[in-house]
């Protein structure tokens, strides 16, 4: 017999980095019989095994547990097989070296930390139960499908708009309109959908020359115009608003309109309207069109998405006997292969905002990198309410404290084997520091002075350096063991992830069927100008571009699985489930109804 000995670590490039406490099963084979041996590797990667003197070689599988629940709530831990691999034993010696594993890798060619798919494999996968939910929601949009494609026969201007949207599932603003008709229309309608909408990082603060008012403002800044697409408009938006009691309302909206032509701005007009001008309501609609389009690329994919997918690959990279993963675990699941399905259809060279808006590729990477080089989990809070009918606010303040209680609460009743375990704690927290953007400070809108700073970047507190360059993302610790406030700010970053990957995503993508479920009230995109009548041709996106857009509306809309109170998965800590139902009352009063909170991102 022969003991032989190795070391996995992860393949990537640089410094060879342990893969610690990965359980492996290792296959020997001999001629006629095979033994299942099963090893875990210690704290630098190192397992042994004993094989007979013949043996040339041992396949090694990789397995990691999922985390399940029974229906009286105890744990019931599944063991998934992560890869396999075929390791040759030398005829001499004892040393198997160092066994590459590509578990969990990073992707090489993104501006923010995402998980990467080593020979187009990707580390997670959809579960069975959101593939049939998806699949129903493609089929219910086929026959609607087909009925616009034979209208674009009759002419490049068909079909219009109204004539999609009749084909569509009733959006919220339609629902609302029919009820009320052109309440989402009016004054008071725009100004309750900047503060309690689906754009979660916009800033509505004093107006900084009007201090009795509030201000808004979306600033693109410069960039180029496109060479191809469908000629969209950039347009900043700067919106004054006043309290009337019960309502925010708009009083004041300039707009700064960039009209591409041949790959050069043909046009660069600024514009300011009041309530009363004639082209006040189109100003509203130029409004709520940015709001949209930035809405989904700062809040909902940003912040939403990726933030949370920072998390997830770390968390998974490195958490294995440490009890946080069962915290954290549950919301960090199905993200990884949304956003590959994500890079197709959403921000990638064929998606939607790619298609339907002004931004090229390279500006939208750039805002993401941009965005993502100014935040901290460390620093965050929800925002500060700034007026009586501030809901999301409200909602967000009272969820983030449910989310420190129940992470609090946690953290105490498994504090003795999380300081056992820290080493995973420490590891993940450097790989959250050193895949994390370099930092560059982010300033609020100019002219809008913030309520306060909870949300936003903290250049005053000091921020790591790795290999001479500074990284936005601070560490939970630097220490093998806990120091002096590393379990505060491991609950600050547990309370962070929980909120972000099911509360504020929640938020934006339920929000987003409501901000552009209808072609005439909002499009990531406008043309010629921008300023015209609902329906007009010239101003609204190309048939073909509306028909995509809205229909991507409309599958969201009916894929509705993985939920924190039904547990489709049944992988919710029972703790969570009651913490929330607990509080239904205080989040209907808010207009938030706890059935509708995500246990996930998979959409």
């Amino acid at each position: 017999m022969r003991t032989l000995h190795g070391r996995v670590v992860f393949n990537q490039a640089g410094p060879s980095r342990p893969i610690h406490h990965l359980a492996l099963e290792a296959r020997i084979q001999r001629v006629l019989t095979h033994d299942d041996v099963e090893v875990e590797t210690d704290s630098d990667g190192r397992f042994t095994i004993e094989v007979d003197d013949e043996v040339r070689s041992v396949r090694l599988g990789v397995f990691d547990a999922r985390h399940r629940y029974t229906r009286a709530g105890e744990p019931a831990d599944e063991r998934e097989l992560v890869s396999q691999l075929e390791v040759p034993v030398p005829r001499t010696g004892d040393d198997l070296g160092e066994i590459a594993v590509a578990f969990w890798p990073y992707r090489p060619d993104f501006p923010v930390p995402r998980a990467g798919a080593p020979g187009g494999r990707l580390p997670q996968s959809y579960s069975g139960g959101f593939k049939r939910s998806l699949a129903g929601a493609f089929a219910k949009t086929v026959p609607a499908r087909a009925v616009l494609e034979s209208l674009t026969l009759l002419g490049h201007d068909r079909p219009t708009a109204v004539e999609i949207q009749a084909r569509q599932p009733e959006g919220v603003t339609c629902s609302v309109d029919a009820e009320t008709p052109g309440k989402t229309r009016s004054d008071a309608w725009l100004g309750d959908q900047l503060l309690n909408g689906f754009h979660v990082t916009m800033l509505v603060g004093r107006h900084a020359d009007e201090p009795g008012r509030l201000r808004a403002r979306i600033d693109w800044g410069d960039m180029p115009a496109r060479t191809d697409g469908d000629g969209f408009d950039l347009t900043d938006v700067d919106v004054t608003l006043e309290d009337r009691g019960k309502t925010v309302e708009p009083v004041r909206i300039t707009l700064r309109v960039r009209t591409p032509r041949e790959g050069s701005w043909a046009s660069d007009t600024t514009t300011t309207y009041v309530p009363g001008d004639a082209g006040w309501e189109a100003a509203k609609r130029v409004v709520r069109c940015q709001y949209l389009l930035q809405g989904a690329l700062d809040g909902h994919i940003t912040r939403g998405h990726f933030q949370t997918e920072a998390v997830c690959v770390a968390a998974f990279r490195n958490l294995r006997k440490s009890p946080i993963r069962r915290l954290l675990f549950p919301h960090l699941q199905e993200i990884v292969p949304q956003g590959h399905d994500g890079d197709s259809f959403a921000w990638g060279p064929d998606g939607i905002l790619h298609h339907q808006s002004p931004l090229t590729l390279g500006v939208m990477q750039e805002r993401m990198e941009r965005l993502s080089s100014g935040w901290c989990w460390s620093t965050f809070k929800p925002r500060t309410p700034v007026h009586a009918t501030h809901n999301f606010a409200y909602a967000a303040n009272r969820y983030w404290d449910l989310m420190s209680r129940y992470a609090s609460e946690f953290v105490s009743a498994n504090q003795q084997a999380i300081e056992a375990s820290w080493i995973e704690i420490r590891r993940f927290s450097d790989d959250l520091v050193r895949s994390s953007p370099v930092y560059r400070p982010f300033p609020p809108p100019a002219g809008v002075v913030p309520i306060d700073s909870h949300e936003l970047d903290h250049p005053e507190v000091p921020r790591p350096v790795v290999n001479g360059v500074v990284r936005s993302t601070r560490p939970i610790t630097t220490t093998d063991a806990p120091a002096p406030g590393d379990m505060a700010r491991l609950i600050q970053l547990c309370t962070y992830a929980l909120y972000t990957a099911t509360f504020l995503h929640g938020w934006t993508h339920d929000g987003q069927y409501g901000a552009g479920g209808e072609l005439l009230y909002a499009t990531f995109g406008l043309r010629n100008g921008s300023i015209g009548e609902e329906a007009d041709p010239a101003v609204l996106p190309p048939p073909k571009v509306m028909m995509e857009g809205i229909e991507t509306n409309s599958v969201g809309i009916n894929t509705n699985y993985g939920y924190i109170l039904r547990d489709e998965e049944s992988d919710v800590p029972p703790r969570l489930k009651q913490l929330i139902a607990e509080s239904r009352e205080a989040f209907a009063a808010l207009g938030l109804d706890v059935d509708d909170l995500r246990s996930r991102i998979n959409i």
